[in-house]
């Protein structure tokens, strides 16, 4: 999924984003991050998307975030946010805009998860 559906797709839903969950890799210093971006609160939900980011080298995440969300990859905005010493040859600079900051991550790519709409009581 690219960077402009994601975008619309995030754009629909009304609700937090959640760090989900948090991995390590046993092998060396990278790491696994999901997120959960929430669709409305109430009886008839309008999906929800969870992206994860594998190869994370670096981080800069609140455990939530809030509605509106923009994301994107930023690899020509990367030495803002990273010394150049610790540059990786395959690693991408992913942003999310929320209505608080720009978060970021570095990491090596993402996978994009679609959750199917929920009708609850």
């Amino acid at each position: 999924m690219g960077e402009s559906e994601i975008n619309k797709y995030l754009g629909a839903l009304k609700g937090f984003a959640d760090i989900e969950s948090i991995s390590r890799e046993k092998h060396d210093v990278s790491g696994q991050i999901k997120i959960k971006f929430s669709g409305e609160i109430g009886s008839i939900d309008n999906g929800e998307i969870e992206i994860t980011f594998f190869g994370v080298e670096v981080m800069h995440l609140p455990f939530r975030l809030i509605p509106d969300f923009e994301f994107s990859q930023n690899d020509e905005k990367v030495l803002d946010y990273i010394d150049q010493t610790l540059l990786e040859q395959d690693c991408h600079l992913y942003t999310i805009k929320d209505d608080i900051d720009t978060w970021w991550l570095y990491a090596k790519r993402y996978e994009v998860n679609l959750l199917p709409v929920y009708y609850g009581n």
